[in-house]
């Protein structure tokens, strides 16, 4: 059954349909094909259960902050700043700009994470 959906996939591959459709794809018919309808009956729970999951959350996060400093002159400050601060870093200025900003939007990460790691003080 493996080899049968690499095949199923290899050629919707050769057949230029975008991947995420070949997968998509690939992964519903094959199992219905094999097991029935009933096989793919975890699919809608998978779906409204993992929106609910705080890691997949950072990803939208991420482009909210990246648009909101991109739109406004205190992501160009910064950036300026840091790169005359690190003398030509440009890997490390990027990333200490992001952090930096973070820090600002959501100022309880600088407590929350240590508190993960190490758990809290009493």
């Amino acid at each position: 059954m493996g080899l049968l959906i690499g095949l199923g996939l290899f050629v919707l591959l050769a057949l230029r349909v975008p991947v995420a459709f070949a997968l998509a794809f690939t992964g519903i018919l094959f199992p219905v094909m094999f097991k029935g309808t009933l096989s793919i009956s975890p699919l809608g729970e998978a779906f409204f259960a993992n929106p609910a999951e705080f890691t997949l959350l950072s990803i939208p996060m991420f482009i909210l902050m990246g648009a909101a400093v991109a739109a406004s002159p205190a992501g160009k400050d910064v950036y300026e700043a840091l790169d005359r601060w690190l003398k030509g870093a440009l890997p490390y200025t990027p990333c200490m700009v992001l952090a930096i900003i973070l820090l600002f939007i959501f100022p309880q990460i600088a407590t929350w994470l240590p508190d993960m790691w190490m758990g809290t003080a009493l």
